[in-house]
């Protein structure tokens, strides 16, 4: 069996980048290690966090490597097997692993589903750098 990791990219104007990544494999890593067959740089991503594998014709396996868990089917776990397709939480990402043809190979499509950098409202930063309190000496 082999891994396609789906990678779609996002621009401004609405537009999706798709390119795909074949891994000839039979069981792939996932984690923050750029060792990783599919590298996901979050520090909430142990550095091997995922082992995926194939077995049988249709069955995925999905299994955490280290001891932190992830999410399957909304409930944090350290093992599940399906067939068809699942979504896996792993940090802020969401991947959503399947196949789209029975016998075919499997397909990793990752997704980000936070910012990397949260904005701070404006109403902080007024009260954070504020002079108010300070006198001025006359």
């Amino acid at each position: 069996m082999s891994f396609i990791f789906r990678k779609i990219k996002k621009l401004s104007g609405g537009r999706e980048i798709v390119r795909d990544t074949k891994i000839p494999k039979d069981a792939i890593t996932v984690g923050r290690d750029t060792e990783s067959d599919v590298y996901l740089s979050d520090l909430r991503v142990a550095l091997k966090h995922l082992r995926i594998e194939t077995s049988g014709r249709s069955k995925i396996s999905v299994a955490s490597v280290g001891e932190r868990a992830f999410r399957a089917n909304g409930r944090f776990t350290r093992r599940h097997s399906f067939d068809g397709t699942e979504d896996i939480g792993v940090g802020p990402y969401h991947l959503y692993i399947g196949r789209e043809e029975a016998d075919g190979p499997v397909i990793i499509r990752v997704e980000r589903t936070e910012p990397k950098t949260l904005p701070a409202p404006a109403e902080d930063e007024v009260k954070i750098f504020t002079l108010k309190k300070i006198k001025m000496a006359a």
